[in-house]
């Protein structure tokens, strides 16, 4: 793995403090020009013109979402043309610089889209935390700005697995997974008293998460998706050193729990459901805008949860618990979709269905109790 715990921490750390500004995950909003209104006297807007660029969006608590962001900075007076700078904080490397033409200004704010790509954030790569800089041309080039760092989140993804390769952009945890060429479905027995995972290497905060799947012989295993997750160090049992699980079990009961940094906690415990159907097809959704996660099987709502700890990861999964060999878990597809969270829906408190965490153990949270 090329990044580090570090890293991943480090954005962590970004995701909660961005969490405590009324723009979270948003980026910065854009000058009333953009939204059909006069642009802002200098007085009003805080800016002046005389002074040298200072980069707006995105900038410090910002999530971007293309792999082409709009670089947005104040226009210098009398500039003839400026220069973008991008890096990579991940690498310790410069990406590119561009040149940005006056024509992409107006009376206040200059706006040029990347020439480059950039890449998400992911488990796997050195990539998705980037800074970037601007100075202007005025007869000589003045020298940059103080830099602006952002995160580079994935939009989402959809997994059919009805091509090959199958498996781009997972990971297996514990255990291997097959695809069945024939019915589009991907499978896996498992490791025998454990916890198996497949995560998804991109990382993501607000988001719809659907897994369509079928456990086909076994009664009370796990059956589980996996949110906020991270993986290692791995627990004994093969479960993820953090993360959210939401599972059934083919016996007609749901429920969730947590393991965060090592800790087993029940958010709520088994609770029987007539939205289950054993040994068929079962849809798992959650739409997760954290802390809060509203949790449907098979299109119907059970209600949410509000999580009480800290981030640990973002890495979404598709989990099993294999009590014995022969019991597959098949999985029809699988995918996300991630948005800028402007403002939390409204929902009754009488479908808040966890309570305070309490201990949990392997071998309750493994279904075969």
């Amino acid at each position: 793995m090329k990044s580090s715990k570090f890293a991943a921490t480090l954005l962590a750390v970004f995701v909660m403090l961005a969490l405590t500004v009324s723009s979270v995950l948003a980026e910065a909003p854009l000058p009333p020009a953009d939204q059909g209104g006069e642009p802002p006297t200098e007085e009003a807007s805080g800016i002046s013109v005389d002074a040298l660029p200072l980069p707006r969006s995105p900038s410090m608590i910002s999530f971007v979402y293309v792999k082409k962001p709009v670089f947005i900075f104040t226009r210098a007076k009398n500039a003839t043309s400026y220069e973008v700078e991008v890096f990579n904080e991940s690498t310790d490397t410069v990406v590119g610089s561009f040149i940005v033409p006056t024509s992409s200004c107006d009376a206040r704010y200059c706006r040029f889209t990347s020439p480059f790509k950039l890449k998400p954030f992911t488990w796997v790569g050195e990539t998705g935390h980037y800074s970037w800089r601007v100075r202007a041309k005025i007869l000589f080039w003045s020298s940059y700005s103080d830099p602006a760092r952002f995160y580079v989140l994935s939009p989402g993804f959809n997994a059919t697995f009805d091509t090959s390769p199958a498996f781009t952009n997972w990971q297996a945890w514990s255990a291997g997974w097959t695809r069945d060429a024939a019915t589009g479905t991907i499978q896996t027995e498992g490791w025998t008293g454990h916890f198996s995972e497949l995560m998804h290497i991109n990382y993501y905060l607000n988001f719809e998460y659907t897994v369509r799947m079928k456990r086909k012989v076994n009664t009370f295993s796990s059956n589980a998706i996996l949110i906020y997750g991270y993986p290692t160090p791995l627990d004994t049992d093969g479960g993820f050193n953090s993360g959210v699980y939401f599972q059934y079990t083919n016996d007609g009961a749901y429920s969730i729990w947590q393991n965060y940094n090592g800790t087993m906690t029940w958010i709520k415990s088994w609770t029987d459901s007539d939205a289950i159907k054993p040994y068929k097809w079962n849809v798992l959704k959650v739409e997760a805008q954290y802390p809060y996660v509203d949790l449907y099987l098979n299109d119907t709502y059970l209600g949410y949860v509000t999580l009480t700890t800290g981030l640990a990861g973002g890495y979404v999964a598709v989990a099993m618990y294999s009590a014995a060999a022969g019991e597959p878990l098949l999985v029809d597809y699988a995918q996300v979709t991630a948005y800028y969270l402007q403002s939390q829906k409204v929902r009754d408190p009488a479908m808040n269905i966890g309570g305070e965490p309490i201990p949990a153990t392997v071998e309750e949270v493994s279904g075969n109790r």
